[in-house]
């Protein structure tokens, strides 16, 4: 009789780690889904000094197509309530101050995020050897920063 005791009590034992396991299990995928959710998780640039602080020719002939050109329609429907400037506005805004045409950039992304406390216009490109990121303020226009580096 108490050896059936002793081993109703290791199962028990067993069967409550296992529980614990599992709960353990649930919670961290819980958290893991959250935070691949959360929107304002984007990293900052590798190098900062990089930031861009000159104007560029436009005598690159190199034109990629992009797939990321514009945000989906429901991102511009909701910045549309949001009084956002486009993302082809932002997209503009960025090319113009570096007096280069949408035609001369490749590999373009242009996505909606948050940063710096704000709703911003992540933009990237490929231009004549370098990597181009800009942030710009999706309400303002305003770039709020920018980077440039080595391709």
């Amino acid at each position: 009789m108490e050896k059936e005791n002793n081993n109703f009590k290791i199962i028990t034992i067993i069967l409550l780690a296992i529980i614990v396991i599992l709960l353990v299990f649930v919670i961290m995928l819980y958290l893991n889904s959250l935070k691949t959710n959360n929107n304002s998780s984007m990293q900052e640039p590798t190098n900062a000094n990089q930031q861009v602080n000159e104007n560029v020719s436009s005598n690159n002939t190199d034109v990629q197509n992009s797939q990321n050109n514009n945000l989906s329609n429901e991102q511009n429907n909701s910045n549309q309530n949001n009084n956002y400037i486009s993302s082809q506005e932002a997209l503009q805004i960025v090319l113009k101050s570096l007096n280069i045409t949408e035609d001369n950039i490749r590999d373009l992304s242009n996505e909606l995020d948050y940063k710096y406390g704000k709703n911003v216009y992540e933009i990237d490109f490929d231009y004549q050897n370098y990597e181009y990121e800009y942030y710009v303020d999706a309400i303002t226009g305003e770039i709020l920063k920018s980077f440039k580096e080595r391709d």
